[in-house]
């Protein structure tokens, strides 16, 4: 009770002012200026909140409905990019750097399962020398497809 007692006392005493407290000229500025940093993303807050209240978006006719494919598009994409994909698509083109995407995975892949298959032909390390030069040219043909498939991401 006694920490109750100390909080109650301190806001009562931070609420009355007194004769030092009182606003002097010039000071209302400095005290406000880091409250009302975000005052305008307050103020629709609380406009948002008024009209909530009021119930002004109790009959909204979108209301429970999924948002529409506009909204839910790329934010990063402009919007006529957007618009020309989506032509594009409705009329059963792919867009390049979709078809380009696919390409890259399906390289990807390929490359991952020609890795797989190259590793298990020579069983488990320690690998006798003629086998570790065999691997070791198989790897610099592989660095080198991996080169060409980073050219067609840049």
């Amino acid at each position: 009770m006694k920490a109750q007692e100390r909080v109650l006392k301190h806001r009562i005493d931070k609420s009355q002012a007194d004769e030092k407290t009182v606003m002097k000229k010039g000071t209302f500025f400095k005290k406000h200026a880091i409250k009302t940093k975000y005052g305008f993303d307050r103020l629709v807050e609380d406009y948002i909140q008024e009209a909530m209240s009021r119930g002004d978006f109790n009959n909204l006719s979108c209301a429970g409905k999924p948002l529409t494919q506009a909204q839910t598009q790329n934010p990063y994409l402009d919007f006529t990019t957007h618009k020309l994909n989506k032509i594009l698509i409705d009329n059963g083109f792919t867009p390049e750097w979709i078809m380009l995407q696919r390409d890259i995975r399906e390289a990807l892949d390929g490359m991952k399962d020609k890795i797989k298959k190259e590793r298990i032909y020579y069983g488990e390390y320690p690998l006798n020398e003629m086998e570790e030069n065999q691997w070791q040219e198989f790897l610099k043909n592989f660095a080198y497809d991996v080169k060409q498939i980073n050219k067609n991401i840049r």
